[in-house]
């Protein structure tokens, strides 16, 4: 690969060592290159499996993943959110994790002031969001779901932004700090911790 063109900040290394996840402020660590720091993921391949549960063999290649993007992209040619991410966390580490159909599953969640990373679109402040990557084989063909974290008991949109943000290493749950007074009903003092719960199936 080429030398990064910028700094990166933030590593974040899973339980056995195969994914690392950091910031950027370099613009030419994938296709397309890109504008503000973002959040990737770089396969290590370390441990990666030979063959998936059907037995067939699925070869890992080391790739590094654009994280923050928007939905409109794909892991070939990513498009960038459009704002700056940050604070990188992994989620379900545990040995051969796997959704309801037999797929493997990781988590990824950030931080993003981006607005374009999610449909309805967000507001132009600090959000939390999580992403759901689907692969065979390497992370190359991760097939990517982005959720926001930080919204409301009725998925409304916070009305403030979100800090502090961390995931579950053995599961998708999150908790998080927000300085919005409308995530639930009746707590209206800013800057309290949340706790978002998932499930894997």
């Amino acid at each position: 690969g080429v030398t990064p063109n910028g700094a990166s900040s933030a590593p974040m290394i899973s339980d056995i060592g195969r994914y690392v996840t950091f910031t950027s402020q370099a613009t030419n660590l994938v296709p397309g290159g890109t504008n503000f720091p973002q959040v990737y993921v770089t396969d290590t391949c370390l441990g990666a499996p030979i063959e998936n549960p059907d037995g067939f063999v699925t070869p890992c290649v080391p790739t590094t993943l654009l994280i923050s993007a928007e939905p409109a992209g794909g892991p070939a040619n990513p498009i960038e959110g459009n704002g700056p991410s940050s604070d990188s966390s992994i989620g379900n580490q545990q040995t051969g994790s796997y959704d309801f159909s037999g797929i493997p599953t990781e988590y990824f969640s950030f931080l993003s002031a981006a607005t374009n990373l999610v449909l309805p679109a967000t507001a132009s402040q600090q959000a939390f969001f999580r992403q759901t990557c689907n692969l065979e084989g390497s992370i190359s063909g991760c097939t990517p779901q982005t959720v926001l974290i930080s919204a409301s008991q009725n998925n409304v949109q916070a009305n403030g932004p979100a800090t502090d943000v961390s995931i579950d290493q053995e599961a998708c749950n999150a908790v998080f700090v927000s300085a919005a007074t409308n995530v639930i009903a009746g707590v209206t003092t800013p800057n309290e911790i949340y706790f978002s719960q998932c499930t894997l199936a």
